[in-house]
Parts: structure tokens; sequence; C-alpha cells
């Protein structure tokens, strides 16, 4: 069962686009915390601005001038509309060079759940028209936008780089609809991990989804 969720803001493309720019260097800095990525907000701007920055390693760097790239190219995308080709370039950009980036999984996956491990099925047809029916769906854009994280985040339709792909699919499209912005606040990020665990293991969204639309979407003012 899904959360039905209403936008919390309703700005023009302008507004939106302002918003988003002014807040990619913590939005990139939220995604790369996925990966565990020990750099500061500080750092991440630094290596986002081209500087040279002490003590990180260059798979962290590389990481997050992925992360740059991918959401740069949903500033692009702001005046289209989401597409499961969308979905893919981004997956493409998170991993860089990566031979399986922007191709969905075609080998099992095993996710480390606590103490225990869940084997996941292999994606089909049926799981991308999920994702199709989740972008398409009459629906609020915020509702789409958290629907969207948690169904990429669950499905682990790629070999890797699978929640910050979600969360920047679902930026995208916030972006485009005008409906703020999608990011966890550092300091909940630990409890969203714990969160994210139980929907793994239940399948059940609504709970998550009402606790993100309180946590995790902004307006004007960011975390």
């Amino acid at each position: 069962m899904n959360a039905s969720i209403n936008d919390q803001f309703k700005l023009t493309a302008a507004e939106e686009k302002f918003l988003f720019k002014k807040n990619l260097n913590q939005l990139v800095f939220i995604a790369g915390q996925f990966e565990n990525l020990p750099v500061s907000l500080m750092k991440t701007t630094s290596i986002m601005n081209d500087f040279m920055v002490d003590q990180v390693s260059p798979v962290a760097v590389w990481t997050i001038l992925n992360l740059k790239r991918a959401f740069q190219y949903a500033l692009t995308r702001q005046c289209a509309q989401l597409t499961f080709d969308d979905v893919l370039m981004i997956n493409q950009l998170v991993l860089g060079g990566d031979p399986t980036a922007g191709k969905v999984r075609t080998s099992a996956v095993r996710v480390r759940i606590g103490d225990t491990f869940w084997d996941l099925p292999m994606p089909n047809d049926a799981t991308i028209a999920t994702i199709n029916a989740i972008i398409t769906a009459r629906q609020s854009t915020t509702t789409k936008a958290i629907t969207l994280n948690l169904a990429l985040s669950r499905a682990q339709l790629f070999t890797d780089g699978n929640k910050r792909t979600a969360m920047i699919a679902a930026n995208l499209l916030m972006l485009q609809g005008g409906t703020g912005i999608f990011g966890v606040p550092e300091k909940r990020l630990s409890e969203y991990g714990k969160k994210l665990a139980d929907y793994y293991r239940s399948g059940q969204a609504a709970e998550l989804q009402q606790w993100l639309s309180e946590t995790a979407v902004f307006g004007l003012k960011m975390y």
C-alpha cells in the first residue's frame, strides 16, 4: 500500500532551478553518503569546484564528480518528462566508466540487511513496467518522486549505484514538477537506513513514504 502525499511546494521553473542549483553541493554530499564516503560537505564542495583536496582518495573524488555530472544531467531535463531512459542515463553517469553502467543487471545480487542476506529477484519486463507505471501515475509529483526513490532502491536494477540513482531520479521528477528537492538530511541518514532495511524486508512503503515526505522534501529553504 502506498501513501498519497500532497505537493508541499509549487515553484516556477526559475525558482525550482535556483533551488536545485543552490543546493547542488548538499545534494551531491548526501548522495555520496550512500557510499559511506568519508568526505565532509566542505571537501565535497571543494572537489566539485575543481580544487585539490588533501586526504581524499581518488575513488571518492571520482564518485563525487560522477554524482555532480548526474545531477547536472537532471538540470538539462527540467523541461522534459522523466522516462526510463533517463533512469538508465543517470545510473550511467553515477557509475562513470564502469562497463555495467546504465544497464539493467543480468546477474544475481545479494543484499545484506542487518544480520541476514536477501537474494534479489532478477529484474524483468514486469519490473521495468512497474517503474514506468510510477513515473506516469496520476498522482502528485511528490508522491511519485518518493515512490520512485523507494522502488528503485529496493529493486536494485543495477549492479551498483542504486540508491544514488534513485535519489537523483526522484529529484528530476521534482525538478520537472516544480515541487522542491528531495534529500534525507545527514543527521537522519542512519534512521533512514534502518527504515529502508525494514522496507526491503516487507515491501510495505506507506509508513516510510510518509516519513520521507516529512523529513526529506524541501522548498526554498534547505536543511
